[in-house]
């Protein structure tokens, strides 16, 4: 069987762990404009749509070049698909479900329906993401399981010495 892991994130982790896997499997795609959107938008920059063919000033044009040292094979302005089958097929395509199943979660109990209102399709064949918001109760009980499965913790024992 293969390993599985866990990891709690609060809300604002979470907000930034979906933002990472999108930028990531954007960036997979050769979507090098959309990252430098991402960033110009939280710094408060006015969005450029085209990253690609603005020039920083010495006739070179930006992202294009990293785009075409990364991805030689694409043109300005096309990407890689989900499916395109290339070395990073796999990582693309986990990365992108991941991003999916994590803003299909967060659109749960919103109002109206959007494109993330139904669960993305799985392109790996790896078992899906799965996300849950964690209970009050959820979070007390694994306290009390801490407490309990505590070495020196002793049912009837009041000297502190942790044996009877």
């Amino acid at each position: 069987m293969k390993k599985r892991y866990r990891i709690e994130l609060s809300e604002e982790q979470f907000k930034i762990y979906t933002e990472a896997l999108e930028g990531y499997s954007r960036f997979l795609s050769g979507q090098i404009g959309h990252i430098c959107n991402s960033i110009t938008s939280r710094k408060g920059i006015p969005i450029v749509m085209d990253w690609e063919t603005i020039s920083n000033g010495d006739g070179s044009k930006g992202a294009l070049l990293l785009k075409r040292y990364l991805f030689p094979e694409l043109s300005p302005g096309s990407y890689h698909g989900i499916g395109s089958n290339d070395e990073l097929q796999m990582p693309r395509q986990i990365s992108y479900e991941m991003y999916r199943e994590a803003r299909h979660f967060m659109s749960k109990g919103g109002e109206g329906r959007n494109v993330y209102s139904e669960r993305g399709l799985n392109y790996s064949g790896i078992p899906e993401t799965k996300i849950s918001e964690i209970g009050i109760s959820e979070i007390r009980n694994e306290k009390i399981s801490k407490i309990v499965s505590d070495e020196n913790f002793s049912l009837g024992d009041n000297t502190g010495s942790g044996t009877n």
